[in-house]
């Protein structure tokens, strides 16, 4: 429950324009098995320097919205263990472990 207290602070933050900026520095952010059972967070989006994700064994659903491939900034995109997330969007660019396992 805590994780998801974190993801939900996280949220906030990234609502807040105060706290986008402190963010802006983040490069790496890792929130591997946490199963969040709910959809790709669009907020992810704003962290527009952000290189690596890690989103592994998360139960993430939906469809792994675009603005996610037109992040400038990411080379590596953990997705596995998240089997009822569409991927919809050409994600070629980033590294081997892009691809849902």
């Amino acid at each position: 429950m805590a994780t998801y207290r974190a993801l939900l602070s996280l949220k906030s933050s990234l609502d807040d324009p105060d706290s986008r900026f402190r963010l802006s520095a983040l490069r790496h952010l890792n929130l591997s098995n946490n199963v969040f059972n709910r959809t790709f967070p669009l907020e992810l989006s704003n962290l527009t320097n952000l290189r690596v994700l890690d989103l592994y064994n998360n139960n993430l659903t939906g469809v792994l919205p675009v603005s996610v491939a037109h992040m400038t900034n990411f080379r590596h995109l953990h997705l596995g263990g998240n089997f009822s997330l569409y991927i919809t969007v050409s994600l070629s660019r980033f590294s081997t472990h892009t691809k849902k396992k």
